[in-house]
């Protein structure tokens, strides 16, 4: 009798012991689709594992990188496992643009958690941002610099611009001077006078 309460009693312990091991070393969280620095658009299947022996439940959910807080979205529970297969299919244009952490969260029956996590990048609506690394700076051999050589430029040659004389027209010859313009009033006029002298004369010779 003592020697089946003692049995009893070590098999309860090593199941007791056993238990939370069997817990975390019996399920698997894994993201594999997407993957590190993967830029996500649309609709995007989420594929992964979340299983085991002492699989309870998982979440899906995001974070944005750069939130001092650590606030996470849940995107989706799943309640029954899935091993190496599609975990759920994210809607990415729900959210804003900008960079992330999706993580793969899951409850073991015992109360332990393991995660999963991934870095990406939501890009519906902007240009993805590339991260170029610096190059690290080499050693180089000292750079020879020459005797500096003066080049003394040439003077400017001054243009002296004359300013142009006017040039006289000539005079036009059919231009009339002012004494020929009287005078040939004054012929006209005379001629007018003697025509009118003329006619005055001829009337009165035959009256008579």
């Amino acid at each position: 009798m003592l020697t089946a309460v003692v049995v009893l009693g070590c098999a309860l312990g090593f199941a007791h012991g056993a238990l939370p091991a069997l817990a975390q070393s019996g399920t698997t969280a894994q993201i594999s689709s997407p993957t590190d620095g993967d830029i996500l658009r649309g609709e995007v299947r989420i594929r992964g594992s979340a299983a085991g022996a002492a699989f309870s439940s998982a979440e899906l959910s995001f974070a944005y990188v750069e939130d001092p807080t650590g606030t996470w979205f849940r995107i989706a529970e799943l309640l029954t496992p899935v091993e190496d297969g599609e975990l759920w299919a994210w809607n990415t244009t729900a959210v804003s643009d900008g960079e992330y952490l999706l993580r793969l969260k899951l409850s073991n029956l015992d109360g332990t958690q393991q995660e999963a996590r991934v870095h990406i990048q939501v890009r519906n609506y902007t240009e993805a941002i590339v991260v170029t690394p610096t190059p690290e700076p080499t050693s180089q051999p000292p750079m020879q610099v020459d005797t500096p050589v003066v080049i003394q430029a040439s003077p400017t040659t001054a243009i002296i611009v004359k300013p142009m004389t006017p040039t006289a027209m000539p005079i036009n010859p059919v231009a009339l001077t002012r004494a020929e313009i009287l005078g040939g009033f004054w012929r006209g006029a005379l001629a007018v006078v003697a025509a009118g002298l003329l006619v005055v004369v001829v009337i009165l010779r035959r009256r008579t």
